[in-house]
């Protein structure tokens, strides 16, 4: 074929040679774009239309071989020849033309107008979406016009792909335009764009706008300390920003005004852990309206044992007096916990705070923070009295050993432990998750008793219902009727005891072990008939046994 150069003989070969390459070849050394275009558009051979389009330049036929052809090879063969930007364009909008040739056609464009518009397209589904996401990526990567990139993130929402949102935010550098995605209501757009701004004058406004503010990440790229102490300092901010705002100041003074003078313990603790003057520690130490966990952090840290035994005798608060004894008396920090101490001497002693709450009838949960340097173990024995605030509801009873191990790197408030308990004071109402307690002694009138009992019942894994009625049973004089009080509802027109009649007899012998008179209590002096009609019902057994010994003369 090289050798022919007759035009004659070349275009009966262009027309009627058997092989599509050699027509091919024929037509292309003639310069017969009409003949190449018409074998590119109707060769039976998809091989040979390609051939075909590789020595073709009409522009619209092969936009339109790039549209129509069948087989998508020689359609994305077409659409790589196309170099028409209106064309181009063309193609990457028409949805007919199929994803790989509207790629190949976006890959090439270069009308922003056009890139804006597949790269914020949005399907009507979640098929259509997930079709539409190679093309939106491909557009963005042309994509430059920062405010049209903006208004794509604007008009995201939670369907769009993670994928596409982070693609959409990396290619904006304006930092004014990142910021308004700041605020934005989507799971990946804002703390993308806070990532990617580094101006601290707009991190500054950002900071103090109500609609963003509250941001840990926002927090951590700051720089002005007049700000951050702002921060820490503001009710206005969750916890967790103000601590993050914490963790950034490095100002002496402002350290030492949180530390004296806020009312959020996680905030003052965290400050005054970062000042190491023992000038600042001693203010601090003897400052009667500081921060109750900051002074008493601060006491720990004292080593004037002058000032340690002026707090002794004249500080206001037992805790404080009792860690600046305990600090007199030798107590250091150590490599592993102490020996484990009962909660009740932590907290005089200055070493840790509590805050209790009501949970459900058979537990309260205990929260607690760390006021010194070192590792503790706490326990919560059984026996321990919580007093409730709200004089309406009962004070409880714990009625297991608890342990709960507090690391040397633990300065947070301690997730809530909930304490197996029972209520003490049957007449009044269950106490809820918005009522607080605090420790105090067991109650006079029955306090020894309840003490052998909570002994007694120590690691047997007595049955809840068996606790409760032991517990009325000593400090309410409950009777088998006042124990009946207390249901379990079945459905909403159904309910049953809680403490059945097998679970009270459990209940009273479990006293009597305690060595408590059980027959001088309500529950045999007024209910004695009661009692023994549940003999006669009870199943043979230990139970029965016991029962039917007690109940002799």
């Amino acid at each position: 074929m090289g050798k022919i150069t007759d035009p004659r003989l070349l275009a009966s070969l262009a027309h009627e040679a058997r092989s599509g390459t050699a027509r091919v070849e024929a037509a292309y050394r003639l310069g017969d774009q009409a003949l190449l275009a018409d074998i590119a558009r109707s060769d039976a051979g998809a091989g040979i239309r390609k051939k075909a389009i590789e020595k073709l330049d009409d522009q619209r036929v092969l936009a339109g071989i790039a549209l129509n052809d069948s087989d998508e090879s020689v359609r994305l063969e077409a659409a790589r020849r196309v170099s028409d930007q209106a064309l181009l364009a063309s193609l990457a909008q028409d949805k007919k033309a199929g994803q790989s040739v509207r790629i190949e056609a976006i890959s090439r464009l270069d009308d922003q107008r056009v890139l804006a518009a597949v790269a914020g397209a949005k399907g009507k589904d979640a098929a259509e979406r997930f079709g539409l996401m190679r093309l939106r990526l491909k557009a963005l990567e042309r994509l430059a016009d920062q405010q049209a990139l903006a208004d794509i993130a604007q008009n995201m929402d939670f369907d769009d792909h993670d994928e596409v949102s982070r693609a959409v935010v990396e290619r904006i550098t304006d930092q004014s335009l990142l910021a308004g995605l700041v605020s934005k209501h989507h799971s990946q757009i804002p703390s993308a764009a806070l990532e990617k701004i580094t101006d601290q004058e707009i991190l500054s406004r950002l900071a103090r706008d109500p609609q963003t503010s509250n941001s840990v990440q926002l927090v951590k790229k700051l720089a002005d300390q007049k700000l951050l102490a702002e921060i820490a300092g503001s009710e206005n901010y969750f916890t967790h920003v103000r601590m993050a705002a914490v963790g950034k100041l490095a100002d002496p003074p402002a350290l030492l005004a949180l530390a004296t003078g806020s009312k959020d313990d996680s905030i003052a603790l965290a400050s005054v852990k970062k000042l190491d003057d023992p000038q600042t520690l001693a203010a601090i130490a003897g400052d009667e309206n500081a921060n109750i966990a900051a002074r008493l952090w601060a006491v720990w840290r004292v080593t004037d044992r002058a000032l340690l035994a002026g707090i002794t005798k004249s500080a206001a608060d037992e805790r404080v007096r009792g860690a600046a004894s305990e600090k007199l008396s030798g107590a250091a920090p150590g490599a592993a916990p102490a020996a484990p101490r009962d909660i009740t001497d932590l907290i005089k002693a200055g070493k840790i705070l509590a805050e209790i709450s009501g949970g459900n009838i058979q537990s309260v949960y205990v929260r607690l923070r760390k006021t010194v340097p070192w590792p503790l173990e706490v326990v919560i024995p059984a026996g321990t009295y919580f007093v409730c605030a709200n004089p309406k509801a009962q004070n409880m009873v714990s009625t297991e050993d608890v342990r709960i191990a507090l690391k040397e790197s633990e300065s947070e408030m301690k997730d809530s432990e909930s304490i197996p308990v029972a209520c003490a004071n049957r007449p009044k109402d269950v106490p809820d998750g918005g009522d607080r307690f605090t420790i105090g002694a067991l109650p006079k009138n029955a306090g020894a008793e309840l003490g052998k009992l909570m002994a007694t019942m120590r690691g047997k894994n007595t049955a809840y219902a068996v606790k409760q009625a032991a517990v009325w049973i000593v400090t309410a004089a409950a009777s088998y009727r006042d124990l009946g009080k207390l249901v379990t509802r079945r459905s909403m027109f159904t309910s049953e005891r809680t403490i059945q009649d097998d679970e009270t007899v459990a209940a009273m012998r479990l006293c009597a072990e305690a060595g408590i008179d059980i027959k001088a209590k309500s529950i045999w002096r007024r209910d004695r008939g009661v009692i023994l009609v549940i003999l006669a019902g009870l199943p043979d057994g230990d139970l029965k046994n016991w029962l039917s010994d007690f109940a002799q003369p």
